[in-house]
């Protein structure tokens, strides 16, 4: 005679989805949503101040709103490769870099300024079809294999990058005044959270001293996907 076994059934806890966040619940993912909404901001590459070394050609950006100065640097690579870097000329910390993504050192190689038109500067390493096309104003980078866009940087001008600020508390009462207008809309705009961020019964101070920054930059691959890049950086 065959013994019934006892039937067991397991249900799975109701998990209660107010404890986590959602995109919208991220400050930096806010911001960078309430800037896109806007008019595209611009940023303009200064050609005039362009010098070439032995590992990357550097030129200095502007953000026609913040006035705040960026650094850009192009590497030339082995292997017909170009790399861009954008960080502020004079942070008010050294940006945290990801150490040991690499096993060594990539071997980079010099590049050359090839003639351009008014307003723009091409860059090749003199090995390869690549060149690299930078336009000043609006900023957009161009890789280009002969005389095809393979790559674009920045076309859709939705570039964004969150400089480094200190809290209103510590800001000189000259400061204050000079920028009167800028802290009145931080103060009252406390949903971004550029200097605290809430979340359910959880605080985040921002304990440095400095906003939570992210960048935003959308490349797009002619004739291929477009990949949007979003990166917080403490």
């Amino acid at each position: 005679m065959e013994v019934s076994e006892k039937e067991i059934s397991v249900e799975d806890e109701a998990e209660d989805k107010n404890v986590f966040k959602d995109c919208s619940k991220i400050a930096f993912y806010r911001r960078q949503k309430q800037q896109l909404s806007k008019k595209s901001t611009t940023y303009q590459a200064l050609l005039d101040s362009v010098t070439t070394g032995k590992d990357s050609t550097r030129f200095q950006m502007i953000n026609e709103a913040t006035k705040v100065p960026l650094l850009a640097e192009v590497f030339g690579i082995e292997g017909n490769i170009f790399r861009l870097k954008i960080t502020e000329e004079t942070p008010l910390k050294p940006r945290y870099e990801v150490p040991d993504v690499l096993t060594s050192k990539p071997s980079t190689v010099r590049l050359i300024s090839c003639s351009g038109d008014t307003g723009s500067l091409i860059l090749a390493n003199g090995k390869g079809d690549l060149r690299c096309h930078i336009t000043a104003n609006p900023f957009k980078v161009d890789l280009m294999c002969k005389e095809e866009v393979v790559m674009s940087i920045n076309s859709l001008g939705q570039l964004y990058f969150e400089h480094l600020q200190t809290p209103l508390k510590q800001r000189t009462t000259r400061e204050k005044e000079e920028n009167a207008s800028i802290d009145t809309s931080q103060e009252n705009q406390e949903d971004l959270g550029l200097w605290e961020e809430k979340f359910a019964e959880f605080v985040d101070v921002k304990v440095n001293g400095k906003i939570e920054t992210s960048v935003v930059l959308k490349q797009i691959f002619p004739k291929w996907l477009n990949i949007s890049i979003q990166r917080s950086l403490e």
